[in-house]
């Protein structure tokens, strides 16, 4: 299969999310055979709604899929538990059972689907990854464009981290920069487009308890870390302070290039450029409590069987009752 990347930079800024995509479409002019399946991955790390900047905007998901549905047999939103949280409650509350209703998208939990065994070679780690990842044709990355306490700053690459179906991924997070940077790897052999969701970004302590900042922008491309790199210059991240951004340019024998090499189309990465607030590379409390306590093993193995069944059936009562 051909994976030839397009390494152009698209920037689209605006109000209405329909017009913003197709005036990327028109820019980026991204090219589909007539595929099988194809695989599009928000990101939704939370129940909070799209405005607070932590997850995908529905309605970009929904114009994306409006626009591949004719390319595509199937087209699958995917995303997996975490924690206490299950991707089914996500989809829900975040409105993404409505986006499945309108385009005949299928929504997908990847815990719940069959795994391969991956070694990831500079992780040191073998993991399962869902069958459906390499039986796919294609694969829409739509992550939220965030500052980030763990990793600095988060986007296209490190949205790939939720497409390991464990649960408690906490438990990786002393290898998160390694285990995405291969991951990276592992899906640039899958034709790709990169669509990140700057409608409402985040800046401070994200990826979930930061501030929203109203960015009214897309940033989209073929490759993976050429879009995420450009993100870095668009919010004021200096992209070699982000690991995992060094780590895939070195595993793929690459450089990260400087402002001015990235191409873009649209507007210029520094017309749109604005320097949000970075996290604090100590966590807030709550976040280093659950990342140091839950990320251990024993206290997971506690927690599965105690406290996280009784937050699941109290979370699933809240969606309820907010859905009546």
């Amino acid at each position: 299969m051909d994976t030839l990347r397009n390494d152009t930079v698209v920037i689209v800024q605006g109000r209405n999310i329909e017009d913003l995509v197709n005036r990327a479409f028109t820019f980026l002019k991204p090219t589909f055979s007539r595929w099988q399946t194809c695989i599009v991955k928000p990101n939704l790390c939370a129940l909070k709604k799209a405005s607070t900047g932590v997850t995908t905007h529905p309605k970009l998901v929904e114009a994306l899929v409006n626009r591949l549905r004719d390319y595509f047999t199937s087209v699958l939103i995917v995303e997996s538990n975490s924690s206490a949280l299950e991707a089914e409650a996500k989809f829900k509350f975040c409105g993404y059972e409505e986006v499945a209703k309108s385009t005949g998208a299928r929504l997908v939990n990847l815990t719940k689907e069959d795994c391969n065994p991956v070694r990831l070679e500079h992780a040191k780690i073998t993991i399962d990854l869902p069958r459906i990842l390499f039986d796919c044709n294609y694969i829409l990355s739509v992550p939220t464009l965030k500052t980030h306490c763990l990793t600095v700053f988060t986007g296209n690459i490190k949205n790939a981290y939720g497409l390991i179906p464990f649960p408690h991924k906490t438990a990786f997070h002393n290898k998160v920069n390694e285990i995405v940077a291969d991951l990276h790897l592992l899906i640039q052999s899958k034709p790709t487009l990169c669509v990140v969701d700057g409608i409402v970004a985040m800046e401070r302590n994200g990826p979930i308890m930061g501030t929203p900042v109203g960015f009214g922008t897309i940033i989209a491309g073929e490759d993976p870390f050429i879009v995420d790199t450009a993100c870095c210059y668009a919010i004021g991240v200096n992209p070699n302070e982000v690991r995992y951004l060094r780590l895939s340019a070195r595993y793929k024998g690459h450089k990260i290039p400087k402002i001015n090499e990235i191409k873009t189309i649209g507007k210029r990465l520094e017309s749109v450029r604005r320097n949000f607030v970075p996290a604090s590379k100590r966590p807030p409390f709550r976040t280093w409590l659950r990342e140091t306590v839950t990320g251990l093993h024993p206290a997971s193995y506690v927690l599965d069987r105690t406290l996280y069944p009784i937050i699941k059936y109290y979370r699933k009562k809240k969606i309820q009752i907010g859905k009546k």
